[in-house]
């Protein structure tokens, strides 16, 4: 009896089992292979019978964006232009590709052209970082289709690779030079009619536009009504030859900016996803106020040295150092002003000779009253003392051994006379000799 029991148990695990699997083929319908067959398939398809090539925009973890021209063939063959460099905006090559799955159905770029460049992980090659290259990828996984666009997301650093397909007129464009000559007119253009550009209104919620042309991105800087920065963050781009496109989505006043481009009324206009538009405005100095932004605990504590020409002052502190450290035969990699903490700030200085590297710092006692600075010596390392001669100017404009000497400076805006220009710049002055200053970049 207890085998008879036994046997009619086994038997109906065994008609469950038998339903579960039919019940999971109908739900699939086909097997797994043939799945990843008919996706790569679908892959294939789309890329090859694009008449008219693909535009396609790409982002990296190291370089912003860069934006491609691409023709796929059924000989899995593409034919690519690129917004890197003048030539490949103008010399097309030919490499190939492949469809492969690997969890994921993934585009694999596998010969060398421009989308490689982003990969390269050797310097000298394309500007990259030894090993890493500008954090990109040769290898896409398939992410969606829509409408006429494919969406991939690179295999290891997950930045998106978005390809939309092109019309007759935009390949001509990218065939005949469009590429470089629409980057070359948008940035003159751009270099002639803002400085610091912005969407809203005065008393509003505003956003500051910083358009960086080697960093390939657009930074974004949330303005609040009082001119303070509520948050800051940006946005890689790419070029085609009519417009910068973004690669994220910046949300305006309830709608998505998805590119910039040249307008009709000597204006760069925003072009919304439904195709509307608004005109970028713009002022000779920074939306937001310098006192707002720039202490121990706001948005950005350093003032940073760097070369930034055509300053219409006269003794520019950072740039005299410089110098003087340069006909020593050492070379400064950084250089900063920083407010430490809310009574505390230094001066920092990297240099380094042929064979080693050192840091001199000197440090201060301070008060900020509004735009008013108060300064006076605390303290210094060695290597300011070493190097006494060449930081001279620094210890000539806030003084040097006496923690009695407080000296008054104003904190304000500078600017360049160079249009291609587009960085905040900031200024800490003497009040007794007002042609002697610091200036520099706003840093975190």
């Amino acid at each position: 009896m207890r085998n008879n029991i036994f046997l009619w148990i086994i038997m109906f695990l065994f008609t469950l089992i038998s339903c579960e699997k039919s019940g999971v083929e109908h739900l699939f319908e086909t097997d797994p292979e043939t799945r990843v067959s008919d996706t790569l398939k679908f892959i294939k398809n789309e890329l090859t019978s694009a008449e008219y090539g693909w535009k396609v925009g790409l982002a990296t973890g190291d370089k912003g964006g860069y934006g491609f021209y691409m023709k796929f063939d059924e000989n899995d063959q593409v034919s690519m232009l690129s917004d890197f460099s003048e030539e490949s905006a103008t010399d097309m090559l030919t490499s190939t590709f492949r469809l492969s799955f690997n969890f994921f159905a993934s585009l694999v770029f596998d010969t060398y052209n421009y989308i490689t460049l982003m990969h390269d992980p050797v310097p000298g090659v394309a500007g990259g970082s030894a090993g890493t290259g500008y954090k990109s990828d040769i290898e896409y996984s398939f992410v969606r289709a829509r409408g006429d666009s494919l969406i991939f997301a690179g295999k290891k650093y997950k930045h998106p690779l978005i390809m939309v397909k092109a019309n007759k007129q935009e390949q001509e464009a990218y065939l005949n030079g469009g590429l470089y000559d629409f980057e070359k007119s948008f940035k003159d253009f751009y270099n002639d009619n803002y400085q610091f550009a912005y969407l809203g209104e005065e008393g509003q919620l505003r956003y500051a536009i910083e358009l960086n042309y080697d960093g390939k991105e657009i930074q974004v800087s949330q303005i609040n009504a009082d001119s303070g920065i509520d948050t800051v963050f940006s946005i890689p781009y790419y070029n085609t030859p009519f417009s910068i496109e973004l690669i994220q989505d910046l949300e305006w006043e309830n709608e998505t900016i998805k590119s910039f481009k040249i307008g009709s009324k000597d204006a760069v206009d925003a072009i919304f996803d439904n195709q509307n538009k608004t005109e970028l405005k713009s002022q000779l100095l920074p939306l937001y106020d310098i006192t707002e932004v720039f202490a121990y605990n706001k948005n950005f504590r350093k003032m940073t040295w760097s070369n930034i020409p055509d300053v219409q002052e006269q003794n520019h502190v950072f740039n005299e150092v410089n110098d003087l450290f340069a006909a020593t035969g050492r070379t400064i990699s950084e250089m900063y002003f920083e407010f430490t903490n809310s009574t505390t700030a230094r001066v920092y200085v990297a240099y380094a000779t042929t064979a080693s590297s050192f840091s001199a710092a000197v440090t201060y006692k301070y008060r900020l009253e509004e735009d008013k600075l108060f300064i006076k010596y605390d303290d210094h390392n060695g290597n300011w003392n070493t190097r006494s001669a060449q930081v001279a100017p620094v210890n000539n404009l806030f003084g040097i051994g006496d923690k009695n000497d407080e000296r008054e400076f104003r904190i304000e805006w500078t600017s360049s006379a160079d249009k291609s220009v587009k960085v905040p710049i900031g200024a800490i002055r003497s009040v007794d000799n007002p042609t002697d200053l610091l200036y520099g970049e706003l840093d975190r």
